[in-house]
């Protein structure tokens, strides 16, 4: 009798055949299906996107720097640093005013190790902070520069256009020393982009809530169906079985069957494989984001994957046994 209420124990590891049989009940589901791959990317490309406009808003307004030269030369360089030079003389955002050179440090406007060495040993990069901006006449801006011509700089600068326009800077330490609506008329053009990006950070993330509940929805509608066609089939297969097959297995297995593991696979559509999936497109944007902005940083990130992947094979194992054990157990007790 004690045979009559034993189960198997589960112990075979991943079998293909088994999965592209459970796999094959989403034929059905082709636009839910496609429509949960669009939502999972656009989701995927706007969390990406958040702290790569983040990173912009704080390198190009907040935190704005430039690194300031006392003259543009070659005089004294290597030919590698003289190269570095001459394309920085070239660039649209380098600022002439007076005696000074403006560069505004970002990415596309870097001087190389060497030369920013080679500049600082000639004494043509100042210590002191400036900064630096454009601004038009007549204004307020204009007026101020005009009235507080101690310490503020200033050019006239003719646009490829014709247009008259003028470039002026301030040392850090005289920007804050100034009165707060002062520092607004200043650093306006920073204030108006800091506005423009958070208006647009704020429609990327209304746009990633959207397109993960769509896609929260979608997983969760087509594991509900999938479970559905399975309770169907596997109840029709059941009721067409014989009477010895019944008498030979306790009513509490069957259901066992017929409704926790059919609901183990809605989990696995519904929950697993969507996050599966997401968390894998975001683990290789990521890299591939980090790659593109500092590939040094992206080589160290990388390097804690193995002790990561050891870990998580690890825990991965212990965790599929003791869940075959849970299922057993729970099979036992209904019988």
């Amino acid at each position: 009798m004690s045979d009559y209420f034993d189960t198997e124990e589960v112990v075979k590891g991943y079998d293909r055949r088994i999965v592209f049989r459970i796999l094959s009940y989403l034929k059905p589901y082709r636009i839910l299906i496609l429509l949960t791959v669009i939502a999972l990317a656009v989701s995927t490309v706007g969390e990406l996107f958040v702290p790569v406009l983040m990173q912009k808003v704080i390198d190009d307004a907040i935190m704005a720097r430039f690194t300031t030269l006392s003259r543009l030369t070659g005089e004294g360089l290597s030919e590698e640093s003289r190269s570095v030079v001459r394309d920085l003389a070239a660039s649209p955002s380098v600022r002439y005013i007076g005696e000074r050179v403006f560069i505004p440090q970002s990415r596309k406007l870097a001087l190389t190790r060497k030369a920013e060495g080679e500049l600082r040993s000639l004494g043509v990069i100042e210590d002191e902070q400036w900064y630096a901006f454009s601004f038009a006449s007549p204004g307020d801006l204009f007026n101020l520069v005009r009235e507080r011509d101690d310490i503020f700089i200033y050019a006239e600068n003719i646009s490829p256009g014709g247009t008259l326009a003028f470039e002026g800077a301030i040392r850090n330490r005289d920007l804050y020393t100034l009165s707060l609506n002062e520092i607004r008329l200043v650093r306006g053009r920073d204030l108006a982009m800091i506005a423009s990006r958070m208006s647009l950070l704020a429609v990327v993330l209304a746009s990633v809530f959207a397109f993960t509940f769509l896609q929260t929805w979608a997983a969760g509608l087509i594991g509900q169906r999938i479970m559905k066609d399975m309770r169907l089939e596997l109840f029709k297969k059941t009721a067409s079985q014989s009477t010895n097959f019944l008498s030979r297995h306790p009513v509490g297995r069957i259901v066992t069957r017929l409704t926790g593991d059919v609901e183990t696979i809605n989990e696995f559509f519904t929950s697993v494989l969507v996050a599966f999936l997401k968390d894998l497109s975001v683990m290789t944007g990521v890299l591939l984001t980090l790659f593109f902005l500092s590939p040094p940083l992206a080589l160290a990130a990388l390097l804690t994957m193995p002790p990561v992947l050891w870990i998580t094979a690890v825990s991965r194992r212990r965790a599929r046994d003791a869940f075959r054990r849970q299922r057993v157990a729970s099979s036992r007790l209904n019988s």
